[in-house]
C-alpha cells in the first residue's frame, strides 16, 4: 500500500513539476502565490509529500490548471475513460 502511495506521489509530482514550468513562473513565484514556501512546493513536486486536495488546488489556481489536471486516481490516464 505504501508503495503505491509513493507513485501517486511521483506522479503528481510530475504534474505538479511540468504545471509550473508550463506557466513560466519560478517555484518560489509559484509558492509564495499559492500560500507555501518554496520548499514545500519543492517536495510537492519530487513527490517527498503527499499533497493536501487544497494545497494542490491553491497551486493549480496559480498556474492555471484544474486541480483534475493535477491530481489524477490510478488508471485514469487509461484509454477510455
Amino acid at each position: 500500500m505504501k508503495q503505491n502511495g509513493k507513485q501517486s506521489n511521483k506522479k503528481t509530482g510530475k504534474r505538479v513539476k511540468q504545471a509550473v514550468k508550463e506557466s513560466g513562473m519560478s517555484q518560489p513565484e509559484v509558492a509564495g502565490k499559492a500560500g507555501m514556501s518554496a520548499r514545500h512546493l519543492h517536495k510537492i513536486k519530487t513527490g517527498l509529500v503527499d499533497p493536501s486536495i487544497k494545497a494542490l488546488a491553491r497551486i493549480g489556481h496559480v498556474v492555471g490548471k484544474r486541480l483534475t489536471d493535477l491530481k489524477k486516481r490510478n488508471g485514469d490516464n487509461k484509454k477510455g475513460r
